[in-house]
């Protein structure tokens, strides 16, 4: 396994505060990532701010942390950036904080170019 450099953290100075990603973001999932064969990988240790109900992580950052890896796939797979156009997630159980450490992987499957 190997980590992925994150190449944004010499520009703080230029703006970089990604909530998902940015190591500096007092506010910030500070998700990191690693390169696993044809799959990326991040682990994260959810923190009790991230709550929706009690023992439950918040939908909204369970959707964040996707959208996050999709992005860090794009870039280090075809060395582009992208962006989000549409996102759809269906919830099929409670994450629950009481599992500990959550891991989330991508890959890619297909692109499409959705944006001229």
């Amino acid at each position: 396994m190997e980590k992925i450099k994150n190449r944004w953290i010499e520009n703080k100075e230029k703006g970089y505060n990604c909530f998902g990603c940015a190591p500096h973001n007092p506010f910030g999932l500070h998700l990191e990532f690693y390169r696993d064969g044809e799959e990326l990988l991040a682990h994260w240790q959810p923190h009790i701010n991230f709550q929706s109900w009690v023992n439950v992580v918040h939908g909204g950052i369970q959707s964040t942390m996707l959208d996050e890896i999709g992005g860090w796939l794009v870039n280090d797979e075809l060395d582009t950036c992208g962006v989000t156009t549409r996102i759809e997630t269906k919830f099929l159980k409670p994450l629950l904080f009481s599992d500990g450490t959550i891991e989330i992987r991508a890959k890619l499957i297909k692109m499409i170019r959705n944006i001229a």
